[in-house]
């Protein structure tokens, strides 16, 4: 069976491939553009550098990181749409706003199968 090819084009010479970073992980760590500063009960759209094209067979989805919600109070989610920048979509659910630098690793990206249900 053939592995299917994902290619990711920087769109910003500082914005960064994903990559698994951990043994059997499941996800590829998406790295933000820009620095995150996000008051309690707000929403965000940030940056990745990044352009994704992937098989029509395959599904983007984006995700926090393995208890980023937890430690942050922030919702994550989004989806890749093929030939499109990638972009994180936050909700700030604490009370706190929540700051982060550039370069920092917030997200994962998970490839699902594309089935089609009868």
């Amino acid at each position: 069976m053939n592995k299917p090819t994902i290619t990711f084009t920087k769109l910003h010479k500082d914005a960064v491939i994903p990559k698994l970073y951990t043994e059997g992980a499941a996800g590829y760590d998406l790295t933000i553009l820009e620095p995150l500063n996000i008051s309690p009960n707000q929403f965000a759209r940030i940056t990745t550098g990044l352009k994704c094209e992937l098989p029509s067979n395959l599904f983007g989805f984006i995700t926090e990181r393995s208890g980023f919600s937890i430690k942050t109070g922030l919702e994550i989610f989004g989806n890749v749409e093929n030939g499109k920048e990638v972009i994180i979509y936050l909700k700030n659910i604490s009370k706190v706003a929540v700051e982060y630098p550039s370069l920092t690793r917030i997200a994962q990206l998970i490839f699902l199968i594309r089935k089609k249900l009868q």
